[in-house]
């Protein structure tokens, strides 16, 4: 019995180790193609290695929130728009997935279309906690802690409770912690924090110029 726990969690940790890999690989992939062509060989890059799906299935989950960060990172908004409409399945997957889209619609649009995506991180994150079951709780406080992030563009303060898991989600080594890093940083310098935001900016510019003149990111 000791024996079958100590293989299952080393196939666990395999298994995890695996996936970090390949976020990274992912985004390394991107931004490569970003810096040597554009967006559009971007763009040709991401749908290589991660094509779109409109069926969203539990296992879609990591690939597809990476997908909508990357599309944030690159700039396409019109993409990013149309695969959220799109996408459909388990409430769980819908909504870890396209928490990630609407916040890249909001760190890349102005105007209206920014307001209707941080409305759109509120919603789903009320529907997660009214509809999801007890054991979602983790996506719950995640999915609610980015909608608050969201309402940081505008200048409204995080609370500590909330800040700390998108913190933790920030370092994540892939696109999501890139676009997480983005937001939070952006939600500091709007309330004139530039002491804590740049060490996020910084986490960002390491890696990619892609956000580099919006305000408050220099």
């Amino acid at each position: 019995m000791l024996q079958g726990a100590i293989i299952g969690a080393i196939v666990g940790l395999v298994v995890v180790f695996m996936a970090a890999q390949q976020r990274r690989k992912l985004l390394t992939k991107v931004l490569a193609a970003l810096a040597r062509g554009g967006p559009t060989a971007a763009r040709a890059q991401l749908d290589t290695s991660v094509p779109p799906t409109q069926e969203l299935k539990l296992r879609d989950i990591d690939k597809q929130r990476q997908r909508m960060a990357c599309l944030a990172i690159i700039g396409d908004v019109e993409g990013l728009a149309r695969e959220i409409e799109l996408h459909q399945g388990p409430l769980t997957a819908v909504v870890q997935v396209n928490r990630v889209g609407h916040l890249g619609l909001a760190l890349r649009s102005q105007g209206e279309q920014r307001d209707r995506a941080i409305a759109a991180l509120d919603e789903i994150a009320t529907r997660m906690e009214r509809e999801g079951g007890a054991l979602m709780g983790m996506v719950k406080k995640q999915t609610r802690a980015i909608a608050t992030v969201g309402r940081g563009l505008l200048g409204q303060p995080i609370p500590t409770e909330l800040w700390l898991p998108a913190d933790t989600m920030s370092r994540e080594k892939s696109a999501v912690g890139l676009i997480v890093s983005q937001a939070l940083g952006e939600a500091l310098a709007a309330i004139k924090r530039i002491d804590r935001a740049e060490p996020y900016f910084m986490r960002v510019r390491a890696a990619t110029q892609a956000f580099e003149g919006r305000a408050g990111a220099a």
